[in-house]
């Protein structure tokens, strides 16, 4: 026998194997059970089989209000029913289903009341990430650049709130803030002697230009590893001296990588002047279809991790038979006790 069960806001494969078998890693069964290929896109409405668990028969679909639900948009199709069925023989009768007794569909959209989940940080690494352009000042030479930043993984399931949902990072410009609000901060290698950096909460996800760009909304952000879109965080302070002290949220939209089976988060920084940072960065999640109040959810910290200095290759021929390679990039020594006796 088997049992089946509606999804609701909220619900996870994992979540619902551990209310039926006791064991949330069997969540593997349902999903093989309902031939859902990804785990984590499951969506409110939607009817799954339990194997193996005795339990009701399935929900039938109503005869006078059919809903199919996905996610937070809903479409509703009002249906005619006869009256005095039960004095009609059952060929007179139009079926459950008849078109001609349907009427037009109608979306409605329903914001989510809920505050997200607290989001879950698998693990935070370090990324290289490539671009390759021409030289500005010499079009047939090859530029190459190598970014730094972090990918994060994301537990299961990467969205708590439904579809549409993004993963924010938090940074502040004003140093106020950073007692009373978490946001994301990074500091240079004790250990190495380098260029000074910025303020330590002044976490460059963007360039400058690109950071008021994308405040005023003048331009999409574009490109791997940036975000696609910014958002004013809600204050926790509603002290008339901090009414100017805002807290930005940069959204990121995860992806998923079928070999790990795991969603993941790419953030390219903007840090050409520095070597070896130590990172840590504020998360949360935030799902633009909910009521005021209700976007954000709590925000978490990831673990420190150091990120590799940015370089810039350039390859190009002066003359026919030279071939001339430009490495470029801000370094450092190591400002170990002792060092300059070795």
């Amino acid at each position: 026998m088997d049992s089946f069960y509606t999804v609701i806001r909220g619900d996870s494969l994992f979540g619902i194997a551990q209310r039926f078998y006791g064991d949330g890693n069997k969540f593997p069964i349902i999903a093989q059970a309902n031939g859902i290929a990804d785990p984590d896109r499951i969506f409110p409405g939607q009817v799954l089989v339990i194997p193996g668990i005795a339990g009701p028969p399935p929900p039938t679909k109503g005869t006078r209000l059919v809903a199919v639900v996905d996610d937070a948009l809903v479409n509703y199709q009002l249906q005619g029913t006869k009256p005095y069925r039960e004095f009609f023989a059952p060929n007179e009768l139009p079926p459950a289903d008849d078109p001609a007794s349907t009427g037009n569909e109608v979306a409605v959209n329903i914001a989510s009341c809920a505050q997200p989940a607290l989001p879950v940080v698998h693990s935070v690494i370090p990324m290289f990430m490539w671009e390759q352009t021409s030289e500005p000042k010499h079009p047939f030479a090859i530029r190459r650049i190598r970014r730094s930043g972090v990918r994060i993984w994301l537990e299961h399931p990467w969205y708590s709130s439904g579809d549409g949902e993004l993963r924010a990072v938090l940074t502040t410009g004003e140093p106020g803030l950073t007692p009373d609000e978490k946001v994301s901060l990074w500091a240079r290698d004790p250990i190495m002697a380098g260029p000074k950096m910025t303020n330590s909460y002044e976490v460059p996800v963007l360039s400058a230009w690109q950071q008021r760009a994308a405040q005023l909304a003048l331009t999409p952000l574009e490109g791997l590893g940036r975000p696609v879109m910014h958002v004013v965080k809600q204050r926790k302070s509603d002290q008339f001296a901090d009414r100017d002290k805002v807290v930005n949220a940069y959204m990121f939209r995860p992806e998923f990588l079928k070999q790990r089976k795991l969603w993941f988060v790419d953030v390219v920084l903007d840090s050409t002047s520095a070597v070896w940072p130590f990172l840590r960065l504020s998360l949360a999640r935030y799902q633009p279809n909910s009521i005021p109040g209700k976007e954000f959810s709590e925000v978490v910290a990831t673990d420190f991790v150091q990120l590799p200095p940015e370089r810039i290759a350039t390859l190009s021929r002066p003359e026919a038979n030279e071939v001339r390679v430009t490495v470029t990039g801000v370094t450092a020594v190591t400002a170990e006790p002792g060092a300059d006796n070795r």
